[in-house]
């Protein structure tokens, strides 16, 4: 099992609600644990990354990762074929496979014992569709260049099963469930032992109190809705609690099992783009800035968003 960290910090008030309010006081309160100390919930935590995860998928769908010339398999760019399905097709049984071209060149066949596994291009559609045990499981894109057929696929295809490693995907069973486990969201430990050390005094004699961690941490902030005439609108005023800019915060990322190869990376730039949360989060509150830490507290954000550019730009 492999642990890492998620730390941000705001730099922006953020309200990470819990969905009511306080009566007579405010109407959005901020989530907070008994000793008053603001956090993030790890459900919404993840579900902010696998927002902006999905986002780069969709960005990347529309770009295209050169893989094969149809031309030179068997032939010159066979190893490229044979890598593009171990990579991408978990196709586990290719060591001494048998790779025949059809006669009229319009498929390609690999085999091996009981395996067969078929690609077949359509020149007119300007697609390549993959064939394992007679199930299509991809559609890759063709293009003429010099004379000769070149085999393209989206980016996307790449981190899609990453994406569903990490996060899982719907209908997922106990075999294929995501590896990526996120706590909360909550203030560094040492802070929060120091404070909790001053409330539950065994004296009995407290220092601190929940409502005075809390207030020391967060603002009320009030906001009203204005008429066409820039005057406020009648029983529009609202008041909302935030938590203060510049406040630090980390979530544990356990893995059930060690990360593959393009784990880290894809999470990495998923991190890289999670920029804001919480309430208001689209209108100026919740902007932050967060780091992918390892075990000991090292950021590594950089150095593995670093292989993610690599598999981009390649």
């Amino acid at each position: 099992m492999s642990t890492y960290w998620l730390k941000f910090l705001t730099k922006t008030d953020a309200t990470f609600g819990r969905g009511d309010g306080v009566a007579s006081l405010i109407d959005a309160e901020v989530q907070h644990d008994r000793y008053g100390h603001p956090f993030l919930g790890g459900r919404s935590l993840k579900g902010l990354l696998e927002e902006e995860c999905a986002s780069i998928l969709f960005a990347l769908k529309h770009q295209y990762t050169y893989l094969f010339c149809w031309n030179d398999v068997p032939g010159n760019d066979t190893e490229k074929f044979l890598d593009f399905l171990k990579q991408n097709c978990a196709v586990g049984w290719l060591e001494d496979a048998d790779i025949k071209k059809s006669a009229d060149d319009k498929t390609i066949s690999i085999s091996k014992d009981d395996n067969l596994a078929e690609i077949t291009i359509n020149e007119a559609e300007e697609k390549v569709a993959l064939k394992i045990s007679g199930i299509i499981t991809y559609n890759l894109k063709v293009e003429t260049e010099n004379g000769k057929l070149n085999i393209y696929q989206n980016k996307d295809r790449k981190f899609n099963r990453t994406a569903s490693h990490l996060f899982g995907s719907p209908g997922s069973t106990d075999s294929d469930k995501a590896i990526l486990h996120i706590s909360d969201a909550r203030l560094p430990t040492d802070l929060r032992k120091a404070v909790a050390s001053q409330v539950d005094k065994e004296d009995g004699v407290n220092t601190l109190h929940p409502e005075q961690v809390l207030n020391s941490l967060t603002a009320i902030r009030r906001q009203t809705a204005i008429n066409e005439y820039g005057a406020p609108k009648k029983k529009s005023l609202r008041a909302m609690r935030v938590i203060l800019r510049e406040t630090p915060f980390e979530a544990e990322l356990t893995f059930n099992q060690d990360p593959s190869y393009m784990d880290l990376p894809l999470l990495a730039a998923c991190i890289k783009a999670f920029r804001r949360a919480g309430t208001g989060r689209n209108r100026g509150r919740g902007e932050l800035v967060a780091r992918l830490c390892n075990e000991t507290g090292a950021d590594v954000t950089d150095e593995h968003f670093a292989v993610f550019k690599d598999q981009v730009m390649e």
